[in-house]
């Protein structure tokens, strides 16, 4: 596997990971380490793809770093938004107040494919990678945010929700 793949891989799971636990109590301190974590890995799989491959030149290599960053930011953003909706929706249910809109559940959708679309342009025009391989890159971005719901949802029946 080369390097920018397993960077890639990395960041999403600790992306997924600190998303989840980033609403809890004392272990939330954890979930915002590893979503710094994760922003620093995704960084490092856009520097060694955009910046340390021989994939094109100049101003594509720029300006697709640039998307790629900016949809790291929105699907990191959006991961997190999704686990405080988690949160206000579990905090809900044990108060027996209403739940939260459905549409404020639609937002961090949207937003996640949005990010999932950008990093897939950015890939498809500042590498000269196939198709197939900037697509399935951009899916797995897209999966980052339901996995930090269900990681949440999971943590949810062994941790506490409040001090």
């Amino acid at each position: 596997m080369k390097t920018a793949t397993i960077l890639f891989v990395l960041g999403l799971t600790c992306a997924a990971l600190g998303a989840g636990l980033f609403q809890f109590v004392i272990i939330g301190i954890l979930g915002l380490g590893l979503l710094g974590i994760a922003f620093l890995v995704l960084l490092a799989a856009g520097i060694a793809t955009f910046c340390v491959s021989n994939t094109t030149m100049g101003l594509r290599k720029l300006v697709g770093g640039m998307f790629y960053l900016s949809g790291v930011f929105l699907l990191l953003a959006s991961a997190a938004y999704m686990s405080a909706l988690g949160y206000a929706a579990a905090m809900s249910s044990q108060r027996s107040t209403g739940n939260s809109s459905g549409w404020l559940w639609l937002y961090p959708l949207v937003f996640s494919m949005l990010a999932a679309l950008i990093i897939i342009v950015a890939l498809r025009y500042g590498t000269k990678w196939p198709p197939k391989r900037c697509y399935l890159w951009g899916a797995s971005a897209f999966g980052t945010m339901p996995a930090a719901l269900i990681l949440f949802w999971l943590f949810s029946t062994l941790l506490p929700l409040t001090a």
